[in-house]
């Protein structure tokens, strides 16, 4: 990497510290041109629905926002702990976002009911997660189109419209 932006590995590693240092800020460019500050607007949405909808159509517009280096740091992160290490914590956010929409979500209908928290957590998780997103995404299917499934697959899961 530093061969090709024409500079010493030395000048890499002293202006991001560490190989993890490099992917996070890797992380956060990419957070920040694909959308993801929009995501503290979906949190701000009084309706947990509409924040609901929000949140995912956040999630689809980061994942389509530069889908092969996302692939690619995915595939990376199987091969490298380091990398995979920093991945897991990006993870982790969305994680906390789910729990935290899906509780708010409890308290204005009633669902997801208390026993059923873990399990909704878990498919909303895998709903909106980049595999789920690449699988949806094809030459048929606009990003549009995936927002709106993935949305109605989120309600139908937590029965609620």
């Amino acid at each position: 990497m530093a061969r090709r932006a024409g500079v010493a590995r030395m000048t890499v590693y002293h202006q991001f510290g560490s190989l993890g240092g490099l992917l996070e800020g890797l992380c956060d460019s990419l957070a920040i041109a694909g959308g993801m500050n929009h995501l503290a607007d979906a949190f701000r949405q009084p309706d947990a629905l509409a924040a609901l909808d929000q949140f995912i159509a956040v999630f689809v517009g980061f994942w389509e926002s530069d889908r092969p280096i996302i692939r690619g740091l995915g595939a990376l992160a199987v091969l490298d702990p380091e990398f995979a290490v920093v991945l897991e914590e990006r993870y982790s956010w969305r994680r906390r976002g789910v729990r935290a929409l899906l509780e708010r979500l409890a308290k204005q209908t009633g669902r997801p009911k208390p026993k059923e928290m873990d399990d909704a957590a878990d498919l909303l998780y895998l709903f909106t997660s980049f595999s789920t997103y690449d699988t949806l995404a094809t030459s048929k299917r606009s990003t549009e189109k995936v927002t709106r499934l993935v949305q109605r697959l989120a309600r139908e899961s937590l029965g609620v419209s």
